[in-house]
């Protein structure tokens, strides 16, 4: 660490102790001349629209995941003359190449981003999304759609490089609640590209996937005339392969002081988390007999609790409870409401507790905030891509896992019948994150340590 004296513990009801770059003890106003800094240089600040840019590229990059939801089945029967349910396995497919893709180049985009600056990399990873978009719009096989997929994973750099850039420009100590806006424009996003998906659908299956590519277009040429960089020349740092190489990277990461525990319990509550895209729609189907419109109705009200909750419930919780209070308070509402699912219950708990599964989705954010502000200047952009990787990852892991639970528990003649039964397992893993994170916090003595960590001997 960079001290050999532990910080003094924060007050109850505070936000974990933060020490800026200038030394554990010093706390310099923003703008103001930093000493850790080559010549007492004052931090930059970059203007609030940089910000409000970044949210809204990461509303941007979901709406136009959301805008293609809706005719992906469509799409794929077009293409191969296929019945829906044998077109099937072809989705999971392009999920799969989705979230490989993105496991593998989270951290390179990363590592770029830390080389070259934020502004660079957002810009290249919308225009090659509006690229990957108009490929998919005219593809005519199953295997060019999986490789546009694939390709749409790889620039799914959009969300990650939003959180370093605004790591950047935010104090760690108000770094959750600027990480809790980013989390809101995903929701926002989330909703709004199903919905004018379905609008666009009448238009023929191939028609949201070219809305999508201009909304990507017009964001990148937004960025290339408005967004200012984030990242200063003085704060980069040299491009390293094996830094952009997502074992070593997450393997180097998991070394660094106070990041360990916070990167495996994160990794296990995705894990968990991708229960509910895996198998909501199946599940609401088997258990109630919903519609599609029923399950699209549900989706939505889903979308706008998760973003209303992260857009202005994460800072207002840290402000008033500290980072890792918040952590476990989300970690133990999800094991709460994972084990209310898994019992099946009635259409109106499956609603009335939406907004208990939106506090438990604030802790991913938190552990976020808390290992950004464990990280130097230098070293945001590869925490970030590693948190993308691991997002990649287990959206690649969890899914047929979860699945093949509920086909087994929810076919007809199961003994015991129980379509809740992924969400059982879910519970269990989101209780472990929980533990992990307590016991992590035991064996600190009790103190947050939220200094930025020394990097690594090996690290480029």
């Amino acid at each position: 660490m960079t001290s050999a004296e532990p910080p003094p513990a924060a007050p109850r009801g505070a936000p974990d102790h933060v020490a800026p770059r200038g030394g554990p003890d010093h706390v310099a106003p923003r703008g103001a001349p930093d000493p850790a800094s080559p010549h007492g240089a004052p931090d930059p600040v970059a203007p609030r629209a940089g910000i409000v840019f970044a949210v809204g590229v990461v509303a941007v990059d979901a709406m136009g995941i959301g805008l293609a939801m809706p005719v992906i089945p469509e799409l794929l029967r077009e293409i191969s003359g296929l019945s829906t349910a044998q077109a099937a396995p072809w989705g999971g497919w392009m999920v799969f190449a989705y979230a490989a893709a993105m496991f593998l180049c989270g951290p390179l985009l990363g590592d770029l981003s830390d080389r070259f600056g934020r502004r660079p990399v957002l810009i290249a990873a919308l225009a090659t999304l509006s690229l990957d978009y108009l490929i998919a719009a005219a593809a005519q096989s199953l295997w060019l759609l999986i490789l546009a997929r694939a390709v749409a994973g790889m620039a799914g750099a959009t969300y990650s490089t939003a959180a370093a850039y605004v790591a950047d420009v935010t104090p760690p100590e108000k770094r959750a609640a600027a990480f809790g806006w980013i989390g809101g424009g995903f929701g926002v996003g989330f909703v709004a590209g199903p919905a004018l998906g379905g609008l666009l659908a009448t238009l023929g299956p191939r028609a949201p996937f070219l809305a999508a590519a201009g909304l990507c277009l017009a964001a990148a040429l937004a960025g290339l005339i408005w967004l200012p960089e984030s990242l200063p020349a003085d704060r980069r740092r040299a491009f390293s392969w094996r830094g952009a190489n997502p074992f070593p990277a997450l393997a180097e990461a998991a070394r660094l002081p106070g990041i360990g525990a916070l990167l495996a319990a994160s990794a296990v509550f995705m894990f968990a988390f991708n229960v509910y895209p895996a198998i909501w729609a199946f599940y609401l189907i088997e258990l109630h007999g919903w519609t599609a419109a029923g399950v699209g109705l549900s989706l939505a009200a889903f979308g706008l609790v998760m973003g209303a909750a992260q857009a202005f419930g994460l800072g207002w919780t840290v402000a008033r409870i500290g980072m890792r209070n918040t952590v476990l308070m989300g970690l133990a509402f999800s094991v709460l409401t994972l084990g209310i699912y898994a019992t099946g219950p009635a259409v109106w708990v499956i609603f009335a507790i939406l907004p208990l599964v939106a506090i438990g989705d604030l802790a991913p954010m938190a552990m976020a905030a808390m290992m950004s502000a464990r990280v130097s200047d230098d070293r945001q952009g590869r925490l970030q891509g590693v948190l993308a990787s691991l997002q990649g990852l287990t959206a690649a892991l969890a899914p047929p896992l979860f699945a093949a639970i509920f086909e087994v528990f929810a076919r007809p003649g199961a003994s015991p019948r129980a379509p809740g039964a992924p969400f059982a397992l879910s519970a269990v893993l989101a209780l472990a994150a929980l533990v992990i994170v307590a016991l992590a916090r035991d064996r600190s003595g009790g103190a947050a340590e939220t200094r930025p960590a020394p990097d690594p001997a090996a690290a480029g």
